[in-house]
């Protein structure tokens, strides 16, 4: 495995620097180890992908619905250090303008919109999934920059597989709506499937399949992406790996 993957849909586009960061690389976050070594790792990150780390915008969700839009005002926000933006999904129409975006489980979301060159990326957990992020995102793109649902291109990055993600009975409250996507699995049991929800919602929300790319990758079972959960159940220290996507100039 290398030290990152590309969605093969958007990188066709050759309009945007963007991928995801593997294991390989290393932990990306600065919660989890000494802050020298997670800024020359950012900085490889960033120099693999077609860029620099001065260019991108670090954001931390909340686990809420709250979409920011940034410009170049923004550029190396929480970058090598310092508070980054607060918010669960950041849009841009600024070229060289990147939005990066650490993982552990979740789903992150990248959008483009080829026809009026604009770009999102979305933090979908179990929370934000459950308020609609990634439908609220492309509504948010349809009445702020024009967006055709059916032009959109959106990748799903890595993320926990419905397996390996399983609650007790009290889950059915928090997700009543997901139908099929919360599945029980015996005794009181329920597997709850955010990739498979966040895709629902992108179709229902009028993005053609064919425009739509899933990584397919469980980050639970694959050694090539962190894991919360897996690291909550099984011990061993925490990390991050990175998603990104930026416009190019």
């Amino acid at each position: 495995m290398s030290r990152l993957i590309h969605s093969q849909f958007l990188a066709r586009t050759n309009r945007l620097h963007e991928g995801v960061s593997t294991s390989q690389l290393g932990n990306l976050s600065y919660l989890y180890e000494d802050a020298a070594a997670v800024t020359k790792r950012r900085e490889l990150f960033a120099r693999d992908l077609g860029t620099t780390v001065s260019q991108g915008v670090m954001f931390r969700p909340l686990n809420q619905d709250i979409i920011v839009d940034v410009d170049a005002a923004y550029r190396g926000l929480g970058m090598t250090g310092g508070l980054p933006l607060r918010a669960d999904a950041v849009v841009t129409q600024a070229a060289g303008v990147g939005l990066f975006l650490l993982l552990a489980d979740c789903q992150g979301v990248s959008f483009y919109d080829p026809e009026h060159e604009v770009i999102a990326l979305a933090h979908c957990s179990r929370k934000s999934t459950n308020l609609k992020l990634a439908a609220k995102t492309l509504r948010y793109l349809q009445q702020n920059y024009d967006t055709n649902p059916e032009n959109a291109l959106v990748y799903l990055g890595p993320s926990i597989g419905a397996d390996n993600y399983v609650f007790e009975g009290w889950i059915r409250d928090e997700l009543d709506g997901w139908g099929v996507n919360l599945r029980s699995v015996g005794q009181d049991k329920y597997s709850v499937d955010v990739r498979g929800y966040n895709l629902e919602q992108l179709r229902l929300a009028g993005v053609r399949p064919k425009h739509i790319e899933d990584s397919g990758i469980d980050t639970y079972s694959s050694t090539d992406f962190y894991s919360h959960v897996q690291t909550d159940r099984e011990g061993g220290p925490e990390a991050r790996f990175a998603q990104y996507i930026e416009l190019k100039s």
